[in-house]
């Protein structure tokens, strides 16, 4: 367990897993902690919408910046707690080894900065933009975690947070994301972010979508 944060509605992980096994931990943890809550509150039944969704990382540059959207998840809760005291985060872990827990393993992300903990805890919370890949990841995560579909409407959907965050980022990373989405030419292009601002209008979940996206690209 390299982070996590708990949320009011969902939870991220961030593990490796170097013999698989993945699956079973999940249904280990999410049963168990189903089991657990429904004693305490004299209630039945499950607790969690839909099987766990995954992301693969495969550069060190995406496991940081996994790490960084991971722990300034809080920041988007009204009124926004400071990430490094929030209590649901391994953040507090990071900033204080007395505040870690033994099983949470910091020093793949700290290993990644020359001054440890603080070159990470710089990293987490100054504003910089994120490699594409990263943000591209970061763009799957959300519309993962936020909307429940079938794979083709969820493909629409990241579709159409891209093409929205090309008019709303900043020149040199909209350039890069465009670089990677490869439309066809200028005209499409143009229908792609028509069409994705029509569906903002209509949609206030991909709103904060695209706006927690950009906070964290920026």
């Amino acid at each position: 367990m390299h982070a996590y944060c708990l949320m009011p509605n969902h939870f991220h992980l961030l593990l490796h897993c170097p013999d698989a096994g993945l699956s079973p931990f999940m249904q280990y943890v999410v049963s168990g902690y189903t089991r657990s809550l429904n004693r305490r509150r004299r209630r039945d039944g499950p607790l969690f919408r839909s099987r766990f969704r995954s992301v693969p990382i495969g550069e060190p540059e995406q496991l940081a910046w996994a790490g960084r959207y991971i722990h300034l998840n809080p920041v988007d809760l009204t009124p926004a707690p400071d990430p490094v005291t929030y209590r649901w985060s391994s953040l507090r872990g990071y900033a204080d080894a007395r505040s870690s827990p033994p099983w949470l393993h910091r020093d793949a992300l700290l290993g990644m900065f020359e001054s440890g903990v603080s070159g990470y805890l710089d990293f987490v919370l100054s504003r910089g933009a994120p490699g594409v890949d990263a943000l591209l990841s970061a763009i799957e995560h959300v519309v993962d975690e936020r909307i429940d579909a079938d794979p083709n409407v969820r493909r629409r959907l990241v579709e159409c947070v891209q093409a929205a965050l090309l008019a709303r980022l900043p020149d040199h990373l909209a350039v890069r994301l465009e670089a990677r989405v490869r439309f066809p030419d200028g005209e499409s292009r143009v229908r792609a972010i028509e069409r994705a601002e029509r569906r903002l209008v209509e949609s206030a979940e991909l709103r904060s979508i695209v706006d927690s996206l950009v906070r964290f690209a920026t």
